[in-house]
């Protein structure tokens, strides 16, 4: 898995807030999120212009998964 992990540092940052917003649709573990945000930090993202981005979750994707149940 740390070569999986590794391979996130060659993502741009678009592909990485993608990641951080539906590693459980890509069933990624969730060490897959927390990487991608410590990279998109060592980059010089802060923390509000992750969520302005909305970075932290696909809202659409969890209102059809909660609809299921």
């Amino acid at each position: 898995m740390d070569e999986r992990i590794n391979r996130l540092k060659d993502l741009d940052d678009y592909k990485l807030l993608d990641v951080i917003k539906n590693y459980k649709r890509y069933n990624y573990p969730e060490s897959f999120k927390e990487e991608a945000l410590k990279i998109l930090e060592e980059r010089g993202f802060g923390d509000e212009a992750i969520k302005l981005s909305g970075g932290y979750s696909n809202n659409m994707y969890m209102e059809r998964f909660l609809h299921l149940w």
